[in-house]
């Protein structure tokens, strides 16, 4: 399967994927959602994506043009959330937000298999788990049988803080019940980032089954998760499931190749149009933010006016469609100096601790 046919296929499937999504979308009908919190793991904090303005969050927000508070941390783990929500800074967040974004779980489920599956890279001398299952493994120098031995490890690992992660989800959504009347709060669960290898038809039976060893385990856990995931229900919370969206297509929704449990785009682009219930393809810009850091600043203003000096001058636009739109903060259909002007303004007044958001600034 070439990467253009994956692409396409993976954006196909995030839109047929809504017909049968496991979160009900949440209504911008009403107006309310202005200001959105995010917290928890590198999922929610886009970790892994090329632009911020891929995230989930960061799309969620351009949907219901709201101000969105990314207090995400990659490597993140439940305990680590926890923490978080005892924290007297996040819980005022927490109070002022129409929207709560969240995700935790897949750091303690995965961080002892990748720690122990890059202790293993090195000894062997694999880049990646193709190298080590499919037929690529001639360039690697292991039999089967020890194959095996290291599959059986590495399930173990996956194994390490299954009860843990139950029990401290359980506690997460105890205290994040708290703010269930005054926000929309929705989580995504957790997926095997395993299932399945890109060529899984091509191995042995023997690496079949010394892969099904780790990929079977890795269900069993992140099922178990999201056993606690489903309670959640009954705090009022909206549960993005990507553990059933994401099953058996691992190398269309991650970055599965790398080790990276992280989704990519076209698994952002899912978990935002599930929560959105809305196609997202032409979803508009953040304006002002040229840089897809889903941040206005001086230096978008820096990059409009390069752009604008090189138009100028007689060149081609430098910039694309979307980011040409952004660029335009004052609505008169081109971008120049007063653009970059209003951008410095919006930098500024932000900087200076106003509560102003790019949407409601740049219309006002």
């Amino acid at each position: 399967m070439n990467l253009h046919f994956k692409r396409a296929a993976a954006a196909m499937l995030a839109a047929m994927s809504l017909l049968n999504a496991g979160a009900m979308p949440v209504s911008a009908a009403d107006g309310e959602i202005k200001n959105i919190v995010v917290i928890g793991d590198g999922i929610s904090a886009g970790t892994g994506l090329e632009k911020q303005a891929d995230s989930y969050a960061a799309m969620v927000g351009r949907f219901y043009h709201a101000k969105v508070t990314n207090l995400a941390q990659e490597g993140c783990t439940t305990e680590d959330l926890l923490v978080t929500l005892d924290d007297p800074a996040v819980q005022k967040q927490l109070m002022q937000a129409d929207m709560i974004l969240f995700s935790a779980g897949m750091n303690d489920l995965l961080d002892p298999f990748t720690e122990q599956f890059e202790a293993y890279k090195i000894e062997l001398g694999f880049e990646n788990i193709n190298d080590l299952y499919t037929a690529k493994r001639s360039a690697v120098n292991v039999s089967d049988d020890d194959l095996t031995n290291y599959s059986l490890v590495l399930a173990d690992k996956l194994q390490e803080n299954e009860k843990t992660c139950e029990a401290n989800l359980t506690a997460i959504g105890e205290k994040l019940s708290a703010y269930a009347g005054s926000a929309k709060i929705t989580a995504v669960n957790t997926y095997n980032c395993l299932n399945t290898i890109e060529e899984y038809a091509e191995m042995s039976m023997k690496r079949k089954n010394a892969y099904k060893s780790i990929m079977n385990p890795c269900t069993w856990v992140t099922d178990t998760a999201n056993a606690v995931y489903a309670t959640y229900a009954d705090y009022g919370f909206t549960v993005v499931d990507a553990g059933t969206a994401f099953k058996g297509l691992a190398y269309q929704y991650t970055n599965l190749n790398t080790m990276d449990f992280h989704p990519n785009a076209a698994g952002h682009l899912y978990i935002a149009q599930t929560i959105t219930g809305s196609d997202l393809g032409n979803l508009a810009p953040l304006p002002g933010d040229l840089t897809g850091d889903t941040s206005v600043n001086a230096t978008d203003a820096a990059v409009l006016l390069i752009a604008a000096a090189q138009v100028g001058a007689g060149d081609a636009n430098p910039l694309t469609a979307e980011e040409s739109l952004a660029a335009d903060v004052n609505g008169d259909g081109a971008y120049n100096a007063s653009d970059a002007t209003g951008i410095l303004q919006y930098a500024a007044a932000s900087g200076a601790g106003e509560d102003v958001d790019p949407w409601s600034y740049f219309t006002k």
